[in-house]
């Protein structure tokens, strides 16, 4: 059903897909409970579906109970845990509340910085989202500083051609814009 739900949703069919994983939510919530991984990566893409279509307020309150049920059962500094403030973060974002979702990436990064450390993927990916929310927020300096350090890191790390160095460049070009 989620793979269905995907495929509806890449094809640009996200009312329907919502349609799907709101019965998939239903389903893991009675078999599974409210707890289970699976009823929250559920909850998790009607989130991402929900902001797919625009309706990010709804997307945020879904991201906010998400977070707040990973925070409770797998701890603040569960990877998942972490992506659901990634997400939160972003919903935020998309609600043009860019200091909220400035604070809310600084907090993601600053835990991912230490326990991951500074050259992991998903510590460059938070670095990444906290500059492109920096410039949303009109910061534009520290949004090129952070967009230029996290290029330079890509570039090393994953060579120039990769699809998130090429996705850096492009990032740091339109803070420059």
């Amino acid at each position: 059903q989620h793979r269905k739900a995907a495929d509806m949703s890449s094809q640009g069919r996200h009312s329907e897909a919502e349609a799907e994983l709101r019965q998939i939510v239903s389903t893991c919530r009675q078999v599974f409970g409210k707890e289970h991984p699976d009823t929250l990566i559920s909850r998790s893409n009607l989130a991402a579906t929900l902001a797919e279509e625009g309706k990010y307020a709804e997307a945020e309150k879904e991201n906010r109970a998400v977070l707040a049920v990973r925070q409770e059962v797998l701890g603040a500094e569960h990877p998942d845990t972490l992506l659901s403030r990634n997400n939160l973060a972003a919903a935020l974002q998309e609600l043009e509340r860019h200091a909220e979702a400035v604070r809310e990436y600084r907090a993601v990064l600053a835990v991912r910085l230490r326990v991951l450390g500074a050259e992991h993927l998903d510590t460059l990916d938070c670095r990444n989202n906290l500059a492109t929310a920096l410039n949303d927020q009109g910061k534009h300096a520290e949004a090129e500083k952070e967009h230029r350090a996290v290029l330079a890191l890509r570039e090393r790390l994953l060579g120039t051609k990769h699809a998130k160095t090429l996705a850096s460049r492009n990032n740091l070009a339109a803070v420059l814009q």
